[in-house]
């Protein structure tokens, strides 16, 4: 068994993977996964916005900052 950490690694690591192989869709899944379990994880949150960005999936990217603001306790985060 793995940590919920552990996981949540192996689910960066498998969709940064699926960026560099150009499945994007497929990382996008990975990414919505990791943020499913942990909102705030920033390399999750600003990878995907990158593929939003460049999908010119707009209302997706809007929906993800809300999502972002959401998950924010701070100012400062």
């Amino acid at each position: 068994p793995y940590s919920a950490s552990e996981r949540e690694g192996f689910l960066l690591s498998a969709a940064e993977r699926a960026i560099d192989l150009d499945t994007d869709t497929r990382a996008v899944e990975l990414f919505e996964r990791v943020l499913s379990r942990n909102p705030r994880e920033r390399s999750a949150i600003e990878q995907l916005a990158r593929l939003h960005e460049r999908a010119g999936r707009r209302q997706a990217l809007i929906e993800l900052r809300r999502r972002q603001l959401l998950a924010t306790d701070t100012v400062e985060e």
